[in-house]
């Protein structure tokens, strides 16, 4: 054989154990990070019904460099596993599975943080049964350029703070604000970097009392305002088409989770008098009404 023809194969075979690495959890850019990213979860009740919403993102007028399905080893909410994944998830091949830990409704964006190393790296949560706008990472983007010290959302649980400091009123756009408040169903736009000053683990999350544990919007919102980094708010009906039949469902959260909860307004007052008690409240909404 020429010496020509097996180089080529051992290229070839390079190539395909960079495939597997990548597939397997490892980080995804080694060198060069994508510029945007996607990131969800689901359980593997809901994940054959995840595909109009994965093809809406396959529709976005930007396409994101990788999609990132974190995959919990067991779903502890109901001790299922996920076993064979359905081939609209296989054959994509934006799509890279991470397999983690089950840390809650968090699990959708805060382990695909430890995937990247650019610091810039644009993380956009979305929730498994929303249908998102096609211009949706568009949209994002244009006020993350605006507002480039700021996490972007579209939903807030009706809370309205003034402007940070570096932020003229006149600046903001129509039907626009700031808020304390985060809510990730609606997607939200994060950068790495403000991802990595939310300095809690695993374990922590895991201890959480399960009023905690099940409102990430709650706690992610808390130690973001906790790191002084501005939540901004743009209009929903830009982002959000629609649920989709299966949030309504008795398994999504706010409508308490098939009864393991009593729903997110019931959660965020009991997970705020936690954090008081622990000194680790820092959201005024919440602080004024205790």
């Amino acid at each position: 054989m020429k010496s020509s023809s097996i180089f080529f194969i051992l290229f070839l075979c390079a190539i395909l154990i960079t495939s597997l690495f990548l597939s397997c959890g490892k980080k995804l850019n080694e060198g060069i990070s994508p510029d945007i990213v996607i990131s969800l979860t689901t359980s593997p009740k809901r994940i054959s019904k995840i595909k109009p919403t994965l093809d809406r993102i396959m529709e976005q007028t930007i396409l994101p460099s990788a999609i990132v399905l974190n995959l919990p080893h067991v779903f502890k909410r109901t001790g299922d596993k996920f076993d064979k994944l359905p081939d609209f998830i296989t054959s994509n091949k934006l799509i890279q599975i991470n397999k983690c830990e089950d840390i809650g409704p968090a699990t959708k964006i805060l382990p695909t943080r430890r995937l990247f190393d650019d610091p810039e790296t644009i993380i956009i949560s979305i929730d498994d049964d929303i249908l998102y706008h096609k211009g949706m990472i568009e949209t994002f983007l244009k006020y993350s350029k605006i507002f480039p010290d700021s996490v972007i959302s579209s939903s807030s649980w009706y809370i309205v703070t003034g402007p940070p400091k570096h932020v003229k009123e006149e600046d903001i756009p129509p039907n626009t604000y700031f808020s304390e408040f985060l809510e990730g169903y609606s997607g939200v736009l994060y950068k790495k970097k403000f991802l990595d000053t939310i300095d809690i683990s695993d374990e922590y999350i895991l201890q959480l009392p399960k009023y905690c544990f099940q409102s990430d919007d709650f706690f992610l919102s808390n130690y973001l305002n906790k790191n002084k980094i501005p939540i901004f708010i743009i209009n929903k009906g830009e982002i959000v088409e629609r649920p989709m039949e299966h949030g309504e469902g008795s398994d999504a959260l706010h409508n308490g989770a098939n009864e393991t909860s009593n729903g997110n307004d019931d959660n965020y007052v009991k997970c705020a008098a936690y954090m008081n008690e622990k000194n680790d409240l820092h959201i005024n909404h919440y602080k004024n009404k205790l």
